[in-house]
């Protein structure tokens, strides 16, 4: 059983360069904030001369100083050194944060955010004891602490409204007391520390499904709510504290889904308020402690998490391999994911979350041999703002936009204007080929269907969308191409060229063009990427097919010849639409829909040459099967 020490001592935290770097620039109160789960990252050094006026405009930098996450940087400091100018350091900053924001009564309270002072509780928790257990607090700086502390619960509790209970925020409100409870006993009234623990089982109730997903749909703020409520596990474990089964089982739920949140490249999935950054630290350690073994385990440990066992270390009993499937199925949140070796893909469609979420309906992320080709451009910024609306907005999504008005409009930072009509999604599992189908309705009643084919042998993704609206309109299809591909419009396709693969994207739509598109990998920075938009004109229905795959694989796709069994008339799109893939082997894939059921006449169809009947029918050269 390796203790906080220990683990540090043996080099076994991820990115502890990056803490190591920190570290000093602290000492000569340089701040910058570039940690993987930093929720507001700046990657900009600034001095620290003022606690109530931003360096760079952006009210998020003062919330990122006032929570005090840098102080596990500072401890790391100091067990790798046992230099005492890294104590010093700790203590001169809580100390200042308390001069200049509790002792100052005009900041009393009123430069206080519920969820910063959450945050700052956890992690002012081990900071503050081993501050104790290295003697550099006198008997009157520990009962000016402890005054200090519980008047930050009390407010803690006095300020909570009942929405807190369906967001992050409540859970980053209640982790805080119930790890400094756990870490110095005896020092926050047991009432508000048993009212924490009565919030936080119902908090993690409310916003973790029965598939692990968090309702905001952000898989960043998931991993906020998770690591916080792990801390508080951890903390309970260190310290012989009984935790309840609802709260082990939520994390155990959480830890299921999580390796579908990260992409082959093995930075997180940008879906909603997202940055895609590396979280293996995060992932391995959140494994070891709830005792799931994996084959792949690297010893590489989230600091945060182990700086809970400032105490006393955790023996941890492996009693389960963490097993993960091929592909995961969330139902209710509307999220579907598909992972094999270096083949990635997320779909979505579900409720939009909180103001986290994003215009993103039937919106398609996509990774073909550890190249991501299909992405969601990220968040950038919380500013009300240009960039941050058309982040947010479906425009910047891998959708179908009719007449310039995607059904969800966003209205400001944080808020919906109007949201569309929920639909859902069906999917099906055939061998190792995956069909999703999923829809939902407009404003107007206009009806959105996409289907996803996945043929899994040759890692090929075959995209129908079908639009109903009456009356003539316009439709635009995005598709948001990863930043580190070069794009070249081709006679037929567009080729879609990066390190692992050249990728080849065909469509039935006409009007393609490559346009510019905004792109932020890190909250606070901001690029440019390319989107490929194709745009036509339609009466009352249009049904296109949009092909993704290896160019080297692919020789030709077309539209397929349709004919109804028993007619010579010419067969109505809604009623059977098909595609033909021809490989450069000479393996041909033909996959045909039937979105609406046929009335009039026979039901059966003839697809290039194949009988075909069903939702959705594939023929692999000669071969045919209905797969939904």
């Amino acid at each position: 059983m390796a203790n906080l020490r220990q683990f540090i001592e043996t080099h076994l935290i991820a990115d502890s360069d990056q803490y190591r770097n920190n570290a000093e620039r602290l000492l000569s109160r340089t701040f910058i904030f570039e940690h993987a789960l930093d929720m507001e990252p700046c990657s900009t050094l600034y001095l620290l001369e003022d606690w109530f006026n931003s360096p760079n405009g952006d009210p998020e930098w003062l919330y990122m100083l006032k929570r005090q996450e840098y102080l596990q940087d500072l401890i790391l400091g100091y067990y790798e050194t046992q230099n005492k100018l890294y104590l010093k350091t700790i203590k001169a900053y809580i100390m200042e944060w308390i001069q200049m924001n509790y002792i100052d009564e005009q900041a009393r309270y009123s430069s206080w955010r519920t969820i910063d002072t959450g945050i700052r509780l956890l992690n002012w928790a081990p900071a503050i004891r081993l501050l104790m257990q290295e003697n550099q607090l006198s008997d009157s700086e520990i009962n000016d602490l402890d005054a200090i502390i519980n008047d930050q619960a009390n407010y803690l509790e006095q300020h909570y409204i009942s929405k807190y209970d369906l967001s992050n925020w409540g859970i980053l409100i209640t982790t805080g007391i119930l790890v400094y409870d756990a870490i110095n006993p005896n020092t926050i009234d047991q009432t508000q520390v048993d009212w924490s623990m009565t919030r936080l089982e119902q908090q993690m109730t409310l916003q973790v499904d029965l598939e692990g997903i968090h309702w905001e749909q952000s898989p960043l703020y998931f991993i906020e709510v998770f690591r916080s409520a792990l801390c508080v596990w951890t903390a309970y474990q260190s310290n012989g504290l009984i935790i309840s089964a609802e709260i082990t089982e939520a994390l155990e739920r959480m830890l299921k889904i999580l390796p579908y949140y990260i992409r082959p490249s093995g930075k997180l999935l940008q879906q909603g308020d997202t940055d895609a950054v590396n979280i293996l630290g995060f992932q391995q350690t959140a494994q070891w402690l709830l005792g799931k073994r994996r084959e792949d385990m690297v010893e590489q440990y989230d600091l945060l998490l182990l700086t809970m066992m400032i105490n006393h270390p955790i023996e941890i009993a492996y009693h389960e391999d963490l097993k993960i499937p091929d592909y995961f199925e969330a139902v209710s949140s509307g999220n579907y994911f598909y992972q094999l070796k270096g083949d990635y893909w997320h779909f979505y469609n579900g409720r939009i979350g909180s103001g986290h979420g994003h215009a993103a309906s039937n919106h398609l992320d996509l990774t073909i041999n550890n190249q991501d080709i299909l992405i969601d451009p990220g968040r950038y910024t919380y500013v009300d703002s240009k960039e941050r609306r058309q982040l947010k907005a479906a425009d910047s999504h891998n959708t179908v936009i009719i007449d310039n008005q995607f059904p969800t409009q966003i209205k400001d930072s944080w808020k919906f204007g109007q949201a569309l009509k929920l639909g859902g999604i069906v999917s099906v599992q055939r061998n190792r080929d995956v069909i999703v189908k999923s829809h939902f309705s407009g404003q107007q009643n206009e009806q959105y269907t996409r289907y996803c084919v996945w043929l899994a042998e040759i890692s090929v993704m075959v995209i129908f969308d079908v639009v109903e609206a009456a009356g003539e309109h316009t439709k635009q299809t995005n598709w948001v191409l990863a930043p580190n591909l070069e794009v070249a419009l081709k006679t037929k396709y567009v080729q879609v060229a990066g390190l692992n693969t050249t990728g080849a994207i065909y469509t039935s739509e006409p009007g393609i063009s490559v346009q510019d598109q905004l792109y932020s990998e890190k909250y606070n920075q901001l690029a440019q990427t390319k989107k490929i938009v194709c745009e036509q004109s339609f009466e009352d229905y249009v049904v296109s097919y949009t092909v993704i795959g290896d160019n080297a694989l692919i020789e030709t796709v077309h539209l397929a010849s349709i004919k109804q069994s028993g007619s010579n008339q010419s067969v109505a799109p809604q009623y059977c639409y098909g595609v033909t893939i021809r490989l450069k082997n000479q393996t041909t894939y033909t996959i045909a829909i039937q979105h609406e059921n046929t009335i009039v006449g026979d039901k059966l169809y003839t697809v290039d040459g194949h009988l075909m009947y069903g939702t959705v029918s594939l023929a692999e050269n000669n071969q045919v099967m209905t797969l939904l």
